[in-house]
């Protein structure tokens, strides 16, 4: 199914259950939809935002429900790292993989079975 046909489907089974708010949650069901959406988007390098304006739904709605899958053991969201030949001064060595991760974490000096062996332990 299509994207656009996909989140069309949601935005229809939303406005058949009517107005929701904290004492009137989604069904499991319908939210767990609504993240393997996000997920499978976010893949393509969609937006959160995106992702929750075409579902129709609040963003921080769709967040916290990929956080709490994330959490009851679902899939992990992979974020994007950016690896770039760099001079590493401090080994000697000249050069090697720069990794820059979320929140300013940067490794240095690693080969490509280094940053394979990084992603491992991570994932």
């Amino acid at each position: 199914m299509d994207v656009a046909k996909r989140a069309e489907g949601f935005r229809e089974a939303v406005a058949k259950l009517g107005q929701r708010g904290r004492t009137t949650p989604y069904p499991k069901k319908l939210r767990e939809e609504a993240v393997d959406y996000a997920r499978e988007r976010r893949a393509q390098g969609a937006t959160w935002g995106l992702v929750a304006r075409e579902l129709g739904m609040g963003l921080k709605s769709l967040m916290n429900w990929a956080r709490q899958a994330e959490r009851r053991g679902g899939k992990p969201e992979f974020r994007q790292v950016a690896l770039k030949q760099a001079e590493v001064a401090v080994s000697g060595t000249g050069g090697g993989l720069v990794v820059h991760g979320p929140g300013g974490v940067r490794v240095e000096g690693l080969d490509v079975g280094g940053v394979a062996e990084l992603l491992r332990r991570l994932a």
